[in-house]
């Protein structure tokens, strides 16, 4: 459409679609860019031809990347499909994009909302060696076993050690009003909805806080005991009272007219590579904030193409 193609330009965006197996994706890339090569955001919605309102949910959805493309700092593309075994299709994906844009394979980065936020987390299972970080968005801190889990991909302990035996850079970003009650991990969940069912263990405290260990274990780590999860909710911090849990560091940002609650967990390495963000009122949605805090966070990681090693640009 002529006047689709306007409007993007007029953002000072390149807008271009492919096909892989015969199913449509789209990139983002900025009409003028200071970098040789480009960062390049993957971003799981659905984009599929047949179905145009699906790639109009798509911009809209993660329109604050497009901002973030359209000054220079990124490439962006979207694609996903309802299967992980299609969605492991981003890799040719990727190749074929690398061939026609200036992509820098070194710095790509992943994200989605709700179960492409699962599909998030299981592509950088199957592949972390082709993402340099990865920013699920309304999905739980904790990481539920299949037995309580009500989550697109259940996290088996096979799949969880998978998680321990890689570096992956994380962020995951949620609403302090998502159904079920995410957060906070030490408390627990009430119906925020009618109708709406958080009973039984994988929304009560002690659920919540085992979901949670089991989430440190699986991003390397240190354990946190029930006192020391208990004992955050009187912290002199509030966003540690907020996510409910201890942290190395914290700190509340007021974004778009809501607080934002930040926390960094370091790994055994000393390293701050697993982060969690929740935004104060909120439901099961994604605003533009989450975009800004995400890319903020995933932007300082690049992936070692030869040994697979995460580099901390800063």
């Amino acid at each position: 459409d002529p006047g689709v193609q306007a409007y993007w330009r007029q953002m000072g965006l390149e807008y271009h679609c492919h096909f892989v197996h015969d199913e449509r994706w789209v990139i983002f890339t900025p009409a003028a860019s200071a970098l040789e090569k480009l960062p390049v955001v993957v971003c799981l919605s659905e984009v599929n031809e047949p179905d145009d309102h699906s790639i109009i949910s798509a911009f809209a959805t993660f329109r604050g990347y497009c901002d973030i493309a359209s000054q220079g700092d990124c490439a962006v593309i979207f694609f996903a499909m309802e299967s992980p075994r299609w969605n492991d299709w981003i890799c040719e994906i990727l190749q074929d994009a690398a061939g026609m844009y200036p992509i820098d394979l070194s710095r790509v980065y992943m994200t989605g909302h709700s179960h492409n936020g699962h599909f998030t987390q299981e592509f950088a299972r199957r592949h972390p060696d082709v993402l340099a970080c990865i920013a699920p968005l309304g999905n739980s801190p904790g990481l539920p076993t299949p037995a309580v889990s009500h989550e697109a991909v259940a996290v088996t302990d096979e799949m969880a050690a998978r998680m321990e035996s890689m570096d992956m850079p994380t962020c995951i970003l949620c609403g302090c009003k998502e159904v079920g009650g995410l957060v906070p991990v030490n408390k627990t969940a009430h119906a925020f909805e009618p109708g709406i069912n958080v009973e039984g263990y994988a929304a009560s405290a002690e659920g919540k806080m085992a979901m949670w260990n089991r989430r440190l274990k699986a991003e390397r780590c240190p354990q946190q005991s029930a006192e020391e999860l208990l004992a955050a909710a009187d912290s002199s911090n509030k966003a540690i009272r907020a996510l409910g849990f201890p942290s190395d560091r914290a700190e509340t940002v007021y974004l778009d007219g809501f607080e934002h609650y930040i926390a960094d967990v370091r790994n055994h390495d000393g390293k701050y590579h697993f982060r969690v963000i929740a935004i104060e009122n909120m439901p099961h949605m994604v605003v533009p904030s989450m975009h800004v805090l995400a890319w903020n966070y995933m932007r300082r990681f690049a992936r070692d193409r030869e040994t697979g090693a995460v580099i901390e640009l800063f």
